[in-house]
């Protein structure tokens, strides 16, 4: 009982797949009347299936309700189809026939099992459907099997599963066994699919809503049971984990790409979700009337705080972090926490004032606001940063914003902020004011374009003092292109880099940002996200082809060590499509949107769920998901 068998099991509205599922299953039937019928739309059922054999299989079954076209992402990870028609109405059948030519233009070479159920063989035949015309497309058709079922033979239910389950298990005895102590890159599948619920109409009696959710930009774990996520068009999406289908889809930027998610627990159970759009806006959502409630999935929840200005050429992130790390436990969820915000803003000049400057003529600035209180910090213009380094002609365009937790609450310094730059530096910023900047991690003039901090730190006696001063180590990974899609010396160590960022315990006098001189085989493409795991070991990267790299990361006689561990393919990764502009991964149809993608490959958001550990990836554009989750089961 190792690898969970997927199996997909679709045909037209009312054939009785649900009924079929559940039989089997629950044994639990029961005759509806037809106005009490409701359609399914979509469900996932785990089961244990006993094969031919003897042997015990996990099985996972997707009920698609009544799909009349296959999306791209079922076939790519199922395992077998059973094709269910009613015997009692040949439109049916033609159907299901419609369905076989989606499997077969999406499965390209793969070898998919596809069985054929004639379910309800209790009622009358349709005398239009001939059952010779059945064997002989099912032959032509290359379908496994046929099974005449019915509801009211428990067995011939079971027999359907079992003969499935037990054809597919036969066959993957003859693959390769692979090393339990590794990663299988190309056998690794998810174990979950999350998929938005599709509005059929426009919400709201809004002419300009966008109708279809579009492919995920953003996730955010927000505890053990919700998620949430952010699309391409300004969709927000939370989900529940256990129930893994959506609570609440509402718009939130319309027409707009989400960059950036946070969740504020401000003074309640259930906090305030802070979204981020390149509509320029940073918007505040109370979750207080957070609940499960199937008519009220396309309500959108209360705006609160109003909202604030952002600079929306740019697509760097926002974040926020806590201002310092309680060790108390009675503090931990203190309402009186406070947390910073940093973003990009448009540096107010007397030019705006008069309105005769554009928006592409003003002065970017990273801006830090003090939440609750809602107070500036700061506001720096990339220019005066820019001046404050030494040797540094053109920063460019901020690419990425990183807060760093104090340990304990210090006077001189309110917050600390790593931002990386177009140019190729980083840069540590104590309330606007330049600290440390560390030139080219990822080569000469090899942009940063995301980075991540280890979510543990460590102590250590810094080799420069001499009073033996101690100092904390946080570990910070960068991201960037792939270096052929620079004007750059390729001979360069590529697109990922692991810096050390070492500063004394008062974070007052002493500041210092070094490259660890480790490289890792095999980067040969542009980094887009990346996901720590709580205990800091395990690191997840989002790739531009559709992969995730897992790097377990971890200390041995003092020293960090890396190692790559393999990959996990996504939908849509494997040489499909093409990569419409690698470093945003969009294109325009106007200035700032709408966007349209629908090829990229680009993973651009991946998380760790807090508690079970579970990895949440985005689903590329290229995959056809329509704004899915992949969910994996990492044990490592």
């Amino acid at each position: 009982m190792g690898k969970i068998t997927k199996l997909v099991v679709c045909g037209p509205t009312g054939s009785g797949k649900t009924s079929l599922i559940e039989h089997c299953i629950y044994g639990n039937y029961f005759e509806r009347q037809p106005e009490d019928f409701i359609s399914t739309y979509e469900d996932t059922y785990n089961a244990v299936v006993e094969t031919d054999r003897g042997f015990k299989e996990k099985v996972r079954i997707y009920d698609l309700g009544g799909m009349t076209k296959l999306e791209k992402h079922f076939v790519n990870c199922a395992d077998a189809f059973i094709l269910v028609y009613d015997i009692s109405d040949s439109k049916s059948f033609s159907s299901v026939q419609s369905l076989k030519q989606d499997i077969d233009r999406y499965r390209e070479k793969r070898d998919l099992c596809i069985v054929l159920s004639c379910h309800k063989v209790d009622k009358p035949k349709d005398a239009t459907l001939d059952s010779t015309e059945v064997s002989r497309w099912s032959q032509s058709e290359k379908v496994a099997n046929i099974f005449e079922t019915t509801v009211y033979d428990r067995q011939s239910l079971m027999n359907l599963f079992t003969w499935t389950v037990s054809r597919i298990t036969q066959s993957q005895k003859h693959m390769p066994k692979t090393n339990p102590k590794s990663l299988d890159v190309f056998r690794r599948e998810p174990v979950h699919i999350l998929i938005p619920t599709q509005p059929n109409s426009n919400i709201n009696n809004n002419p300009i809503t966008s109708y279809s959710i579009g492919p995920c930009t953003y996730i955010l774990s927000i505890s053990d049971n919700y998620l949430i996520s952010g699309h391409l068009n300004g969709w927000l999406v939370i989900w529940s984990i256990k129930k893994y289908r959506p609570l609440r889809q509402w718009i939130g930027h319309n027409g707009y790409q989400i960059t950036s998610l946070h969740f504020w627990p401000r003074n309640n159970n259930y906090g305030v979700i802070i979204s981020h759009g390149r509509d320029g806006f940073i918007r505040f959502w109370d979750l207080s009337n957070l609940q499960f409630d199937t008519t009220e999935v396309f309500k959108p929840f209360d705006q609160v705080f109003g909202e604030i200005h952002t600079y929306d050429i740019s697509f760097c992130n926002s974040d926020l972090w806590r201002a310092y790390t309680t060790t108390s436990s009675s503090n931990s969820n203190n309402s009186a926490d406070v947390y910073f915000l940093a973003h990009l803003c448009q540096e107010e000049t007397d030019d705006d004032d008069n309105n005769n400057s554009s928006t592409s003529n003003k002065e970017p600035s990273i801006e830090i606001i003090q939440l609750p209180q809602f107070v500036f910090i700061c506001q720096q213009s990339i220019n005066s940063i820019q001046t404050s380094c030494q040797n540094v002609t053109n920063l460019g365009m901020c690419m990425t914003l990183k807060g760093i937790e104090k340990t304990y609450p210090i006077n001189q310094i309110h917050s600390i902020l790593l931002a990386g730059f177009e140019s190729g530096h980083l840069i540590l910023l104590g309330d606007g004011r330049v600290l440390s900047v560390l030139n080219y991690p990822l080569g000469q003039s090899i942009p940063i374009m995301t980075l991540s901090i280890q979510p543990v730190f460590k102590q250590q006696l810094c080799k420069e003092s001499t009073n033996r001063m101690e100092t904390n180590v946080k570990f910070v990974v960068l991201g960037g292109p792939s270096v052929d899609s620079c004007d750059t010396d390729t001979s360069v160590d590529g697109n990922i880099a692991f810096v050390q960022l070492e500063f004394d315990s008062q974070m007052s006098n002493y500041f210092k940002l070094s490259k660890i001189h480790k490289s890792l085989n095999d980067c040969i493409t542009g980094i887009s996200c990346f996901a720590w795991r709580d205990d800091g070991r395990l690191l997840a990267v989002g790739q531009w082809d559709g992969k995730i790299r897992l790097i377990d990361v971890h200390f041995k006689n003092n020293l960090l060590k890396i190692k790559s561990l393999g990959y996990l393919s996504s939908l849509g990764s494997l040489n499909e499509g093409s990569l419409i502009g690698e470093w945003s991964s969009t294109t325009l149809t106007q200035p700032h949107g709408p966007n349209i993608d629908q090829q990229s490959r680009l993973i651009r958001s991946c998380t760790f769920t807090k508690q079970s550990h579970f990895l949440i990836t985005s689903v590329p554009a290229n995959g056809g998901a329509l704004g899915s989750l992949l969910v994996w089961d990492i044990y490592r």
